[in-house]
């Protein structure tokens, strides 16, 4: 749920420090993190030399109900995920970069679940192809009928999850693996201040 990226923007709050700058010197990522850690609602981030530009997004689309969260139960550590996609960097050039907005875009303005996975899929498989990171869905839900995505440090606590099975058969599945946290869109996305337990 972004506790790394959480705590640094609430410590630069409370230090009354600049909160990019202070992630950049511990993590030293894009800032997109901080972005989030600071936003009410969806967003999309663009960093380059000079700039970062966050456009704010009215994303609500007609098909959230067929969009839910799984929750992993496996931390992934962001400074040890940053470390390896320095690794890969210099290798990633702009046409890969301009892909992936491309691909942004299209997904938030989506209008119907089979446009939404497959920009998801899309974004995987140049995640898989420039950092030669396995996908989740191959690795570990390979028979699920729907798309599967990882989120935060590439392969962290949660993963998105798009398909139109109903809820109650997708809960099933990943009750089947040992994973008995699965959320609904509405309930992650559009309220973020209740609270959640997890074992």
């Amino acid at each position: 749920m972004g506790t790394s990226s959480s705590l640094v923007y609430c410590i630069a709050k409370w230090a009354d420090v600049e909160p990019y700058e202070l992630y950049e010197r511990t993590f030293g990522g894009s800032g997109y993190d901080i972005a989030c850690a600071s936003a009410d609602g969806p967003l999309l981030f663009t960093r380059t030399e000079e700039e970062i530009r966050i456009n704010h997004l009215d994303f609500n689309p007609e098909f959230k109900d067929q969009l839910h969260f799984v929750y992993l139960g496996k931390k992934q550590s962001t400074s040890d995920a940053i470390a390896h996609f320095n690794n890969f960097e210099t290798k990633i050039n702009s046409r890969v970069i301009d892909d992936m907005s491309q691909i942004s875009k299209a997904c938030s303005n989506a209008s119907n679940l089979n446009d939404f996975s497959r920009c998801l899929n899309e974004c995987e498989e140049i995640i898989h192809r420039e950092l030669k990171l396995e996908r989740l869905q191959h690795t570990s839900f390979k028979d699920f009928e729907g798309t599967i995505k990882s989120l935060g440090a590439w392969g962290g606590d949660f993963a998105l999850v798009a398909s139109d099975l109903p809820q109650d058969v997708i809960k099933s599945y990943f009750l089947d693996r040992g994973l008995e946290h699965l959320f609904s869109y509405e309930e992650l996305a559009c309220c973020p201040a209740q609270t959640m337990e997890f074992a």
